[in-house]
Parts: structure tokens; sequence; C-alpha cells
């Protein structure tokens, strides 16, 4: 069933990507994405978060909205993991990472045969239009971080 609750939704994708596969074998690509996924997603959990779901070089990532400080210290985890792997295979690609906080349904998406959880809402749509550098974090995460900003991050 589906069920409503606040979550830190993180995105994160790999900048210069396209151009990066233009020069590569398909399976050069499988093979880098397989190695990305499997750091990011380790990483991530390791950190109390999880995956929604891979797109190519980007995923979908959530955290418990009530332990923020966690999130964002597990995202900056995962920037320091990615950027050491990718200065090793391509320093040409950068970690990008946007992060929000906000409510949202969750549960079980898809096919009678295969469904899997995902979360839907208008503060996704604010995710994907978050803007700015390397590593941004919303107004609304900012706010609540801020609450406890004495907690290292």
């Amino acid at each position: 069933d589906p069920t409503e609750c606040e979550l830190v939704l993180a995105v994160v994708d790999l900048a210069h990507f396209a151009r990066t596969a233009q020069t590569q074998s398909d399976r050069a690509i499988f093979d880098m994405l397989s190695e990305f996924y499997e750091l990011a997603g380790n990483t991530v959990e390791e950190g109390g978060g999880k995956v929604v779901k891979f797109m190519g070089d980007a995923a979908l990532i959530v955290f418990a909205g009530d332990a923020p400080h966690q999130a964002v210290r597990s995202l900056r985890s995962l920037k320091d993991v990615i950027e050491d792997w990718l200065s090793a295979y391509n320093p040409v690609l950068k970690l990008q990472i946007r992060a929000h906080l906000g409510p949202v349904v969750c549960g079980p998406l898809g096919t009678v045969a295969d469904k899997r959880f995902d979360v839907i809402g208008r503060e996704v749509n604010e995710l994907f239009l978050l803007r700015g550098g390397h590593f941004v974090l919303s107004n609304q995460l900012e706010q609540r971080l801020g609450a406890g900003r004495d907690q290292e991050i």
C-alpha cells in the first residue's frame, strides 16, 4: 500500500557522461555503469539510504526525513567515494548531487509481475528542478539542517 512520508530525496548523476559515452564501446559503458551502481548503492546503504532506481548515469536516492544530517553526511561520503573512483577511471566525469526534503507518496509501482518501490510527488519534481554546482541542497533541506547545525555534516 502507498504511504505518505517525508523524505530526503537526492538525485546524483555523472556530468559529461554523454560526451564520454560517445568515445567508449557499449560494453565499456556497461562495465563502467556496473561499477558506478555498485559503489553508489553500497555507499548509500551504509549511510542509511536507499537507491530507488538507477537511470543510465543517474540515481534517485532517498533517506528518512527525520535524519537530514545523516543523509547529507552520506551524500558527502558518496561524493568522495565516486570522485576518487572517477579520478582513476575518467577524470573528465564529475559527480553532481542535488538534495531536497519534502513529503512524498511511496510504495510499490509497476506491472502485476514487477512492482518496485518508488516515490511520487511534487517534491520529486522540485528535486529535479534544482540548479547550481556539484553539491546542491534545497532551501527546505538547508532550513531543516539549520535547526541542528551544530551536528557535524
